[in-house]
Formats: C-alpha cells, structure tokens, sequence
C-alpha cells in the first residue's frame, strides 16, 4: 500500500489531497499529506533553504508545532502549508519594495529559530491554533463561552471595548485611529459571531491576535497590496483566509523584529511580540525550547541586562505607545505612564520611535 502511495503521489505527480485515500492508515496519510504540501506549496528560497535542512523534522503539516490540514475530520484553519506560501508571498512583495525579507538571514539556523520563536508565541496567542479573532468577553467583564457547556477555552482577558481608538489616546499611543477612522466601515462580527458596535472593531485577529486601531493601520498597506481589501475598512478580512491571517503575523513580525534580530533569544522574541497577558509566557519558553531541542539546535543564552533605573532617559523602541515604555522602564507599572513619563509631560504628546524621553518610577516631580 505505501509503495503505491508513494509512487501515485509523486512519480504520478497526482494532485493526492489525503483527505481522497479511503483506505491509508496514519503512515500513509502522513506520506500523502507530505506529497500534497510539496506539489501546492508555493516556492521561494528562504522557504526552499529551511524545508531543506529542517522540514524532515518539522514534518509535511508542521507536525512539531501542532498544527493541522485542512483536511482533517475537524478542519485545522491555521496550516503549515498556508503559512509557507505567506511567507513567500510577503517576501516577493519585499523584494519589489527592496526592504528585508522574512527569514532572510544568511545562516539557515537562525531561520529555523526565527520561525520557532514566532511559532512558540502564536501558538500561545491563537489559543493553540483554535482562533483568528480574539475570544473576547462582553463589555461587562461576562465570557460567552461560559453559558455552553459544549464550549471549551473560554475567554481572555480582553472586552470587546477594550481597543478604542478613545482607549488608544488613553493608552498613550501615538496613532489611535486606523487611516483617521475610530470605526470601520464595514463593521465586523466578534468570535462569537456578534454584530459589534464598530467602534469596538479593533480587538485581536490572525496569528498575532493585531490589536488596537493603529496596529491595523501599520498593515493596511501589505492587505491592500496582497488582497486588495482595506483593512481600516474591513478587519475582519485578517481572517477570511489563513494565508492571510499567516501573513499579518510575518508583516507585524518584520516591523518590529529588531530585538529578534540582534539577541536570538527566547526573550528578545518577546519583545517582538510584546504579549500583554505575561502569565503564559513560560508556556511560549517550554515550547520554544522543546522545539529547538528536536531541531538539534542550542538556544542562544541571554545576556544579563542591567536592571533599568528607577528614573533616567531611553530611547522609543518600534511600536511603543506610553503605556509601553512605562511598563518597560518601570517593571509592568504600564498603567501609571502618565504620571511616570516626564518628558514630554504626561507623555504628551506621544513620542515616537527613536525619540528620547525621561522617566521616574516614584513619579515625576
């Protein structure tokens, strides 16, 4: 039976969706499964250099990180498949815009670890691969998921009213709106299946869960160009398709790679993806190494950092609203930006990338 599923899959070069083989045992599926990812998925030669030296050990469906087919008897809506022709498509449109392309490092290592560490943090943020669009609680602090019993997952810790363009300003984030509108056009639905009060549209989607309203800004233009949809019009279009979905997570993660890319480290990945809810993060940690470890790949150790000041100057990282930089210079008191920020006063008005800005934990004088 395998020496025919083999050679039907690839000598025949048939188009072999497993989901057809009525009568393959798990072996077989897993050889069909590897033969109908290498026929369809796209081709480029950061893809090509990782499948080359890792995909045995990452698996024809992305088996090391949990993820699933289309095909499976509950369709898995996040693919392994999707997600490499995300990066491929991410990357020609980087070509053509002669900026960085994702996994574009010269050593194939360091792209294994890159897509590791992205994986170790998504698979936490889209509750193990369960959900495009946040499972947000109504706005009184109530979970849906609660009243099912058939429901498993629950909520997180987000309301539906939580990303405001209005919440935005409080925040302290320097854009608070999405293309200079607080709601989009087109509404949108929650995970729940809810009409929502479009002005409270802008809670987490795709694999990066992309919050708040300026954080859908910063990728309308790569929707646009890759889909044509406007997604200050139209954010739930992150998750019509997981390809996209798969490629607003490599956009967001390009934008604010650098500490990635200077450190390697399990904890430079973090502040990539900057999750608010911290309590998983030694769950992001074990995943993270365990996969290195089946890779064969040592984690790179931190460098101890000395410990902030409780008062003193930095300079803006990427991404960084008030909030932020607070909770940054001042051990999670995020909360308390304003009366931490002292210059500009109250952080007002919001600083940029690369600004230099003053800060004291006792409170500004």
């Amino acid at each position: 039976m395998r020496l025919f599923v083999v050679l039907f899959a690839v000598l025949a070069e048939a188009d072999v969706n497993p989901e057809v083989c009525v009568d393959c045992d798990s072996e077989d599926m897993v050889l069909l499964a590897h033969a109908h990812v290498e026929k369809h998925r796209d081709s480029c030669p950061e893809v090509d250099a990782l499948l080359k030296d890792y995909g045995e050990k990452i698996g024809p469906t992305g088996n090391l990180f949990g993820l699933g087919e289309a095909w499976q008897e509950v369709p898995a809506f996040y693919t392994w498949k999707s997600y490499l022709s995300a990066v491929c498509q991410y990357n020609k449109m980087a070509v053509a815009d002669h900026v960085p392309t994702f996994l574009g490092e010269s050593e194939t290592k360091v792209k294994a670890m890159t897509v590791v560490a992205m994986m170790a943090n998504l698979k936490v943020e889209t509750l193990h691969w369960t959900a495009c669009k946040e499972r947000v609680r109504m706005e009184d602090g109530s979970c849906p998921c609660d009243k099912d019993p058939d429901c498993k997952g629950g909520c997180s810790g987000g309301k539906i009213n939580d990303y405001t363009s209005e919440k935005a300003k409080i925040a302290g984030f320097t854009i608070t709106t999405c293309n200079g509108a607080d709601a989009p056009a087109d509404g949108c639905t929650d995970f729940w299946g809810n009409k929502v009060d479009p002005k409270n549209c802008w809670f987490g989607r795709g694999a990066t869960q992309l919050t708040w309203p300026g954080n859908y800004q910063g990728l309308e233009a790569i929707v646009q160009k890759a889909s044509s949809v406007d997604l200050c019009a139209n954010p739930d279009s992150i998750c019509d398709k997981d390809q996209m979905a798969w490629l607003t997570a490599i956009a967001y993660w390009q934008q604010n790679s650098k500490p990635w890319d200077e450190a390697h480290t399990f904890e430079s990945s973090l502040e990539v993806i900057r999750p608010a809810d911290k309590s998983a993060n030694p769950q992001r940690e074990k995943y993270y190494c365990e996969w290195l470890k089946a890779l064969d790949i040592s984690p790179v150790k931190p460098t101890p950092r000395p410990p902030m000041p409780d008062h003193g100057k930095t300079t803006v990282k990427s991404g960084e609203g008030c909030w932020q930089i607070a909770d940054r210079c001042c051990d999670g008191q995020g909360k308390d930006w304003a009366k931490m920020i002292c210059h500009p006063p109250a952080c007002n008005p919001a600083p940029i990338a690369g600004q230099t800005i003053e800060y004291n934990c006792k409170g500004c004088p």
